[in-house]
Formats: C-alpha cells, sequence, structure tokens
C-alpha cells in the first residue's frame, strides 16, 4: 500500500472508532403520576434479581457492576439524593441486557434481489434504571436507556465511557431533590 493510501485507511478507521464512541443514545423516562420524585431524600440499593437472564458477557462482568453502579451513585448524589444503608426512602435497582441487531442498507428490492444493499450486525445495549419507594414497592421513577455497543463490551476503557455517558443523560431527566 502507499502511503497516501495507508494514510486514507488509518483516517477512515479513526473515524469509524470516533463514531462508534459518539453512538446515539435513546433516553426515556418515566415519572409515576403523582408522585413528587423530589421529595424523596434518601437511596439504597435493591436486592438484585439474579433469575432474570440478560446479556452474559455483562452478567458476569463484575467491573462493569461495579463502574454502573457507582456511576448510578454518582449521579443520585448529584442531584441531592443521599445514600444509606438505615430505612432509606427509594431503593435502586438496574437490569443491563444487550442483543445482537441487524441493520440493512439500501433497501431499494426488486423481485428477489436487493441493490446496493449492506448489512451490519450489531450489538444494541439496553439499560433500566428503577426507583421504588422503599415503603410500599411502587415505581416512582425509570430511566431506560439504549445504545449500539459496537466495540464497548470487550473494552474496559470505552465501556466506562459509554456507562458515563448513559448514566448522565439517562439521570438528567430526574428531576433536583428540592
Amino acid at each position: 500500500m502507499t502511503p497516501r493510501r495507508l494514510l486514507v485507511a488509518g483516517a477512515a478507521v479513526t473515524m469509524a472508532l470516533i463514531v462508534a464512541a459518539c453512538a446515539p443514545i435513546t433516553v426515556t423516562s418515566f415519572t409515576e403520576r403523582g408522585v413528587q420524585i423530589n421529595a424523596y431524600r434518601t437511596f439504597a440499593w435493591d436486592r438484585m434479581d439474579t433469575s432474570v437472564p440478560g446479556e452474559p458477557r455483562l452478567d458476569n462482568n463484575t467491573m462493569f457492576h461495579e463502574y454502573l453502579r457507582h456511576a448510578i451513585e454518582r449521579q443520585l448524589v448529584s442531584r441531592g439524593y443521599e445514600p444509606t444503608l438505615i430505612q432509606p426512602d427509594v431503593l435502586v435497582h438496574y437490569h443491563a441486557s444487550a442483543r445482537q441487531k441487524i441493520y440493512t442498507s439500501g433497501e431499494q428490492r426488486t423481485a428477489e434481489r436487493c441493490q446496493d444493499c449492506g448489512v451490519e450486525v450489531y450489538d444494541e445495549g439496553t439499560l433500566l434504571v428503577d426507583l421504588t419507594d422503599a415503603r410500599t414497592g411502587a415505581l416512582v421513577w425509570r430511566g431506560m436507556a439504549e445504545s449500539n455497543l459496537a466495540g464497548v463490551i470487550n473494552d474496559q476503557a470505552r465501556m466506562e465511557q459509554t456507562i458515563e455517558r448513559t448514566v448522565e443523560r439517562m439521570f438528567g431527566r430526574l428531576p433536583r431533590r428540592s
């Protein structure tokens, strides 16, 4: 390969990595009608339900879970909520999963053939965080985020960056304590 082609190929790979690192994150949230979420003051972790299957690459990654828990705690604290082990107001629970998706480009199909089609297989991750009233068990707030996990699951640094961006965007929808 000529130096010019190497430079062009290197630039293309770099752009692909940048695009993957900045993959869009779709965030939604839900607050139960009539609940003043910012009236709650303290939080604690709910016990994790290990019977719900998730993504084995995430379920068995203790660094992923520790980093995610710390990111969630940092966001709750930054919004005025206080961690406690004694009589919390809300319990925090999360579920993370990933599944393979297929994207087909070039949707112009004629009979049995697709012209200019491209197929991309990628992992899409979903993070769901629930805050439930510790006394009643009622759901008071839910945040959900979805993002392309291209190259994230097997790269700890990129996983941490993705967790930070995702949790920050998700908790940006949680009202601050008054």
